[in-house]
């Protein structure tokens, strides 16, 4: 039994590692646009930030004119077909089953809407 009235887990690299499944939708999008980016350059700019603090940057380092809300919506699109890439910490994902029995449990994060459905809903969760 868990003793608290509420827990709030964090998505993203806590609860489910979602990096890898994210920069491969990036990468596809981004290639779409004419840009190659390896995985630890995008990690160094985009990990923990929102596609509105990295991805204007990161277009115009490679010289790129694109929307890079377009792009960002594009990675959208093609982030549920990398959900495979998701690793899930199981430790963590029974405590918060445990909780629910008697505790509100809460999800926080800088992911969007979609995205965060797409890996709870494709997931059982």
């Amino acid at each position: 039994m868990i003793d608290a009235q509420a827990l709030i887990f964090d998505l993203d690299g806590t609860l489910v590692d979602t990096a890898a499944a994210n920069y491969r939708a990036y990468a596809a999008a981004l290639r779409e646009v004419g840009v190659e980016v390896e995985r630890m350059r995008f990690d160094a700019v985009a990990r923990d930030r929102n596609w509105r603090d990295f991805l204007p940057d990161l277009l115009a380092q490679a010289g790129v004119v694109a929307d890079a809300a377009a792009v960002a919506a594009r990675k959208r699109a093609l982030y549920p077909a990398q959900c495979g890439a998701l690793r899930f910490n199981e430790g963590l994902l029974a405590v918060a089953r445990l909780a629910r029995a008697t505790a509100r449990v809460g999800l926080a994060t800088t992911a969007s809407a979609a995205s965060v459905a797409e890996v709870l809903s494709g997931h059982g969760l």
